[in-house]
């Protein structure tokens, strides 16, 4: 679901990037293998990327922001996300530029 939204929106300038820090490397890759994910995601089982993001709970995972062409957080949405969802969340914030 998380790849094929990600190419929906990539000629709309949208761009995405993941944190796994759930899973061991290995897990981790073949998570977004099967998840059809080709943008870059990262795997961080100590949880010093998303320790950075204080928008964040900690225990929010999984967790998904979406940034303005500003780098700054147009929305958030903490748990499991769904194609519908993400949809809403991205169409609204292209309308808006």
């Amino acid at each position: 679901m998380l790849g094929a939204t990600a190419k929906s929106y990539e000629p709309k300038g949208v761009v995405f990037v993941g944190i796994d820090e759930a899973d061991t490397t290995s897990a981790g890759r073949a998570f977004a293998t099967s998840a059809g994910m080709t943008y870059p995601s990262f795997v961080d089982p100590q949880g010093g990327l998303l320790s950075k993001l204080k928008m964040l709970p900690q225990m929010g995972i999984p967790s998904t922001l979406v940034l303005d062409k500003h780098g700054r957080v147009a929305a958030r949405v903490i748990g499991p996300t769904n194609a519908t969802q993400l949809a809403q969340v991205l169409t609204g914030l292209i309308a808006e530029t």
